[in-house]
């Protein structure tokens, strides 16, 4: 379960960092929600470090991801099933409450 989380917060970084324009989407829905961060962090499966802050980064982005996934599923792009697709992904109760154990549990070893 945790590795179907950890997959699927990959595929989501993926999708926007491998797009200009749905990265650039990413940025401009951040700062229009007033968000502290605008960017999604590239997650490294070895490195547990960077894995650590793109989870967190992914667990403050939350809301912004969702949205922008939103505004692609209704653009009718080429992108808009796959949005769809990660967009439901991510919604499950499932991957949200692993998303913020991981957050919690990365801060209590940061703090080690």
């Amino acid at each position: 379960m945790i590795r179907n989380c950890i997959g699927s917060i990959k595929t989501v970084i993926n999708f926007f960092r491998q797009s200009a324009l749905r990265d650039g989407l990413l940025k401009d829905v951040a700062d229009s929600a007033g968000a502290t961060h605008s960017n999604l962090v590239s997650l490294c499966e070895t490195r547990w470090t960077e894995k650590h802050l793109a989870v967190e980064r992914f667990a403050k982005m939350f809301s912004v991801v969702t949205n922008a996934l939103q505004t692609l599923q209704d653009s009718r792009r080429e992108c808009a099933s796959q949005a769809y697709q990660l967009q439901q992904a991510i919604r499950k109760l499932s991957i949200c409450s692993i998303v913020a154990h991981f957050a919690k549990s990365f801060q209590v070893h940061r703090k080690s």
